[in-house]
């Protein structure tokens, strides 16, 4: 199966999201190091329209504030399993 190409900042997204599975765009920007939230944005968009993360994300006017929570998609559980990193029994839902 070929799954849509990441980049290695990317790469380190998803890590992170295996490590901690729920994770804000601000949580990842301050594992990441990152002093810019455009590039951190950037990268979550362009795994979100690949499937690799999905969120959570309420456009109600009274949580519209809250920011968004990433969590690992169908794409990134396919790819753990090809690499064959983490065990089968750990990537089950």
């Amino acid at each position: 199966m070929n799954l849509p190409k990441i980049t290695e900042r990317q790469r380190n997204i998803i890590n992170l999201l295996y490590e901690h599975r729920f994770l804000n765009r601000i949580q990842i920007q301050a594992l990441l190091n990152q002093k810019d939230y455009k590039n951190t944005n950037l990268w979550l968009k362009d795994l979100r329209e690949k499937q690799y993360v999905e969120w959570i994300y309420s456009t109600h006017f009274a949580e519209k504030t809250k920011p968004a929570v990433y969590y690992l998609g169908i794409n990134a559980i396919r790819r753990f399993r090809q690499l064959n990193i983490h065990g089968e029994h750990i990537l089950k839902y």
